[in-house]
């Protein structure tokens, strides 16, 4: 079955995973703080809403599936051609859809935890 909150979620942790991912490249990071960047850019803002709502456990862990999605982007992000200079304009799209979709997802998510 579609589940829309599901689709929801993912692409709101891509979208902030690029986001994460396009300044560790602008900083010439190399894979391992690629990842790292964009996998505390995707999932800090859930995890922490997670411990702030006593919802356990956090939403990364019950999908395992999200920290390899966040890899494959790592790598695909690495290795990509650097093409000259950073635009900061290019992280301002990544940011409005994480930042709209997680915060309609962690306003509903508080309604259905009662709080």
């Amino acid at each position: 079955m579609f589940d829309i909150v599901y689709l929801l979620e993912m692409t709101g942790i891509v979208a902030f995973a690029i986001s994460g991912m396009l300044v560790a490249r602008a900083k010439n990071m190399d894979p391992v703080g690629v990842f790292t960047i964009g996998f505390i850019t995707a999932m800090g803002g859930g995890t922490l809403r997670d411990l702030i709502l006593d919802n356990h456990p956090v939403y990364w862990i019950q999908h395992q599936e999200l920290p390899m999605l966040i890899l494959v982007l790592a790598i695909v992000f690495s290795y990509w051609q650097r093409a000259g200079r950073f635009p900061t304009s290019k992280i301002v799209l990544p940011d409005a859809i994480g930042l709209g979709v997680f915060s309609i997802l962690g306003a509903q998510l508080a309604l259905d935890l009662g709080h």
